[in-house]
């Protein structure tokens, strides 16, 4: 039975918010109230709990290599702050650019704009991000990023590398953070 990884869920999730997008009338967009996106000093201690089992990766997923040096971790939190950044100004073109080439030869501008709102609403309020886990390798990396919005989740998202840097590849809600209100 095939594992259920990051990259393999996430596009799972594309595929069928996307198949739903053009199936009857548009979900209504879920709004957050303005939130401020000064990180704080130190996030509360909290506990993640995944929206489903998470299984242990499998031996040929593609983000299995080392842990992030701090560069690393940086970069490619800028890449997924700078999404969410263009998204709480309402510039999806721009957080669509941001993502990778494949993306968005399978995901139109309409379609992730949908998705979004349909679905990612929270992101529109631009939440205060810290990433937790940061594994993969020259091209591929997994992120686990705790975002503190109206209610606090846990994004993971999959950045590949290309000519012009990191792109965003995947991203998926894979949990919620318990113990606290943001």
């Amino acid at each position: 039975m095939a594992r259920c990884t990051m990259q393999r869920c996430a596009v799972a999730a594309i595929v069928v918010i996307t198949l739903g997008c053009g199936s009857g009338p548009a979900p209504e967009p879920v709004t957050s109230p303005t939130t401020s996106t000064t990180p704080a000093a130190s996030p509360p201690t909290s506990t993640v709990t995944p929206t489903s089992p998470t299984p242990a990766p499998d031996a040929d997923d593609d983000a299995d290599g080392a842990v992030c040096d701090a560069d690393q971790t940086a970069e490619l939190a800028a890449v997924v702050e700078a999404q969410i950044a263009a998204l709480s100004r309402g510039d999806f073109a721009a957080a669509h650019d941001l993502a990778t080439d494949a993306f968005r030869s399978q995901v139109s501008l309409e379609q992730f704009t949908m998705i979004i709102t349909g679905s990612y609403g929270f992101l529109l309020a631009g939440p205060d991000i810290v990433v937790t886990s940061c594994r993969g390798d020259a091209t591929t990396v997994e992120l686990q990023v705790n975002m503190y919005a109206r209610e606090p989740v846990v994004m993971g998202y999959l950045l590949r590398r290309h000519d012009a840097g990191w792109a965003i590849d995947a991203a998926a809600v894979i949990g919620s953070v318990e113990g606290i209100r943001a």
